[in-house]
């Protein structure tokens, strides 16, 4: 059985950029570093309308770890 090549992990793109405009994706992309992201982010932020999403995905989260927000927070930002 042949043995498949992932590549080196190290050298894998790490961030990514979704694009959405009204609220719509209409681009999504893998950056290799924060640099790069923020190209992409300064291209498409000229546009009206456009909302970017960064994410690291080297960061690895198994279900209890992720925090929720408390509605008691988001009822005293309100204030």
């Amino acid at each position: 059985m042949a043995e498949i090549d992932h590549g080196d992990p190290h050298s894998s793109p790490t961030i990514e950029v979704v694009v959405y405009e009204h609220g719509v994706e209409v681009h999504r992309e893998l950056c290799e570093s924060d640099e790069d992201a923020e190209l992409v982010v300064e291209q498409w932020s000229e546009r009206d309308g456009v909302t970017c999403q960064v994410d690291d995905l080297s960061v690895h989260h198994r279900p209890g770890e992720i925090l929720e927000t408390d509605p008691a927070d988001l009822l005293a930002e309100d204030d």
